[in-house]
């Protein structure tokens, strides 16, 4: 297997990004580093559903987490296509088109993922050079269920390329970086389902009154990334071409629990190390968020089937905010908005805010 699901979501590459564009002149590959594993790597970032809520998904069942494990129990197929928009304060505007496709297979569920990137050219914090980024992706995620409470999934990206590019103000292009992800890099999930209501149930009396309670359905999720990535470095008449490999290692465990019918929290923590000839990182992320499905029909358009959700949440300290509407039974339309997207990259690209919408079908 060539490339891997290194979604380090956003946070453990995007880390070493702030080492890598201080010496993005300097005679090496560091060049290539803004574009591996950031913000702007979308296809290992969360669904447009699970980034409202702090993009904690590791525990989510289903085909919005990044759990490959989550897709064990999976019964139907499924397609979304997806648009994201990174505006950073001092940066690239960036612009992704994304799909994933699910479907049951063999007692489990696979996904296919792929995404394409491409942006403006703007004046950077890179020594106030413009910049420009793109990238594409193909990718695969597949879970199997053990039994009706244990579920094991892997994932990995075959085709993994992204190229930043450095231009002098108003002139030719002075300098170039690209990353690629090699054979090796993986990802690995696991993902538990406690016994909730319909499992565990329990009748107590106070007084003259009855009570059922019911234990809350409770998900516990883990993944572990192992991420080899080689960085090349093209310097355009002032140096000579230079490489270099960077390893990653990060954990990621998190839950689920369902409050209510309609309102689920979520959490997640990621940590691990990066390193290479140039990188000696560690980096750490909390997420968390919350997710409330209205009752009733949606307003004055009386619709059957129809089901307006409402997401908010935080990475690493940033808001995150999003909402979902699902109707004619099939059709799903999802926003999310995240403040502070690119905090990792700021001494690149400075902070940007992130706008992703998405629609989806069952069949």
């Amino acid at each position: 297997m060539r490339g891997g699901w290194k979604a380090v979501p956003i946070v453990s590459v995007a880390t070493v990004i702030c080492v890598l564009c201080t010496m993005a002149y300097a005679q090496g590959p560091e060049l290539a580093g803004p574009t591996r594993g950031t913000a702007l790597h979308l296809a290992y970032s969360p669904r447009v559903r699970s980034a409202g809520m702090g993009g904690a998904s590791v525990a989510i069942e289903g085909t919005d987490s990044f759990n490959p494990a989550a897709l064990g129990w999976l019964k139907e197929g499924e397609v979304e296509l997806s648009f994201n928009d990174y505006d950073f304060r001092n940066g690239p505007h960036a612009y992704a088109w994304r799909t994933d496709v699910s479907y049951p297979l063999l007692g489990g569920g696979l996904q296919l993922k792929g995404f394409f990137l491409d942006s403006d050219r703007s004046v950077s914090k890179m020594g106030g050079a413009e910049a420009d980024v793109w990238g594409r992706e193909f990718g695969f995620a597949y879970g199997r269920h053990i039994n009706d409470y244990i579920s094991m999934g892997m994932a990995g990206f075959p085709s993994d390329i992204s190229e930043l590019r450095l231009h002098a103000p108003g002139g030719d292009e002075v300098a170039e970086g690209r990353g690629e992800s090699k054979l090796g890099s993986a990802r690995l999930g696991a993902l538990v389902r406690l016994p909730g209501n319909k499992e565990w149930r329990k009748e107590t009396r106070v007084g003259t009154r009855a009570f059922t309670l019911e234990m809350p359905t409770i998900r516990l999720g883990a993944t572990f990334d192992h991420i080899i990535d080689r960085l090349k470095g093209r310097y355009h008449g002032a140096f000579p071409d230079a490489h270099d490999t960077y390893y990653a290692n990060v954990w990621t465990i998190g839950g689920a629990i369902d409050l209510t019918e309609t309102t689920m929290f979520v959490a997640d923590y990621k940590w691990g190390t990066v390193h290479g000839e140039n990188v000696r990182a560690h980096p750490r992320s909390p997420n968390f968020g919350l997710e409330k499905k209205l009752a009733g029909k949606l307003g004055p358009l009386n619709l059957d089937n129809t089901t307006p959700t409402l997401r908010i949440g935080s990475t690493r300290g940033n808001l995150t905010a999003g909402a979902g509407l699902k109707f004619l039974k099939r059709w799903e339309v999802n926003y999310a908005y995240v403040d502070g997207a690119g905090e990792d990259v700021r001494k690149a690209f400075g902070e940007a805010t992130m706008h992703a919408v998405s629609v989806r079908t069952t069949f």
